[in-house]
């Protein structure tokens, strides 16, 4: 008998009756296991070695067990841009350090190399490795990062509405390369061993909605038709949840993308949601994809709150979701675990959800 993994039996419409959950940045900082490897290794180097990579992703699974439903592959967004020839590096306190010098004549030029494959080969053996030690009752999630996030990282957070604006054709030219290396990474993760996808658009709050619509929207789009085009000519299916964060007087947007999920923040209240998915569906000729998958969306402060807080906030997030009929829905926090966070927070958070009946 084949064991559908646990996510992914969501998207298949199988019913369970247990809450799902999987936490961003399960895999990092707040491991103390982490934190003794990072002792030895760079950041990039431990992304770049799929052994060691492999070993990072199952360190929460180890630790939490079946508190987890599912391993996301310890990767960075970054190495998109990194495969397209940009050189980064990670300063510790600081965040990503561009080496290269990035001009709009430089995005104008940029193209997917004809290696590409071989420049983002590390995380797919990572991702072997890791579907090869995980039980198959598991879900293994690949990723990318938005365009518009990963454009807005490169040329700074702080210049990006000016470049949009600025240099627009430059900006298109280069959002649509980022599109298209995006796909061809997402794809590839499925071909090797994830089953569901998960794309990051999270480096963008407060941009124009005009802008949103013309620089982030058409390319995320663009990923979700382009992977599920490559998947139907090898007879595959993807499963793909976007993620944004920072944009929730873009949800309507968001949901026009028409991925198999949307995963949102704390901004975005289950009743707000429900909102817009109405008001959409009664305006538009817009229809949820089958089993559409919420995700969300507790935010990562609350772990450094009290036990009782914690498990309050953890109520009124999960039940607010299930009395606006998200049955089909996955706990995850709104945005990644925040450094200072305990194991012990999690392991509490993680217990008192699968306590729930």
């Amino acid at each position: 008998m084949t064991v559908v993994p646990s996510l992914l039996s969501l998207f298949k419409g199988i019913y369970t009756s247990s809450d799902k959950a999987w936490i961003m940045r399960q895999a990092g900082r707040h491991l103390a296991e982490y934190q003794e490897i990072k002792k030895k290794h760079t950041f990039l180097e431990l992304v770049h070695t799929p052994e060691l990579a492999a070993n990072v992703t199952l360190m929460p699974i180890k630790r939490y067990g079946d508190l987890l439903d599912a391993a996301i592959v310890f990767s960075d967004i970054m190495i998109v841009p990194e495969a397209l020839g940009i050189e980064f590096d990670y300063v510790e306190g600081t965040g990503i350090k561009i080496k290269t010098l990035v001009t709009p004549v430089f995005l104008s030029a940029s193209a997917v190399p004809f290696d590409y494959i071989d420049r983002i080969s590390f995380v797919l053996e990572t991702i072997k490795i890791v579907r090869a030690r995980l039980e198959p009752g598991v879900s293994l999630i690949g990723f990318c990062g938005g365009p518009l996030t990963l454009l807005s990282f490169i040329i700074g957070k702080q210049n990006i509405a000016v470049w949009l604006y600025k240099y627009p054709q430059a900006c298109h030219r280069f959002l649509d390369v980022l599109a298209e290396a995006c796909a061809t990474l997402l794809f590839n993760q499925l071909l090797v061993g994830a089953d569901v996808l998960q794309v990051f658009e999270s480096g963008v709050p407060d941009l124009k909605l005009s802008l949103l619509e013309d620089f982030c929207f058409f390319y995320l789009k663009k990923i979700y038709n382009k992977v599920t085009e490559m998947c139907r000519e090898v007879g595959e299916t993807c499963h793909i949840i976007l993620y944004i964060r920072g944009m929730h007087y873009a949800i309507k947007n968001a949901l026009l993308c028409n991925y198999n999920g949307l995963s949102v923040d704390w901004n975005v209240t289950p009743k707000y949601l429900k909102q817009c998915i109405n008001e959409l569906l009664e305006e538009t000729d817009f229809t949820l994809r089958p089993n559409f998958v919420v995700q969300g969306n507790l935010d990562p402060a609350v772990l450094l709150a009290s036990r009782h807080t914690l498990s309050q906030e953890l109520k009124l997030c999960v039940e607010g979701f299930r009395s606006f009929g998200f049955s089909n829905y996955v706990f995850n926090l709104g945005h990644g675990i925040k450094p200072d966070t305990q194991s012990s927070a999690v392991e509490y958070l993680l217990k008192c959800l699968k306590d729930r009946k």
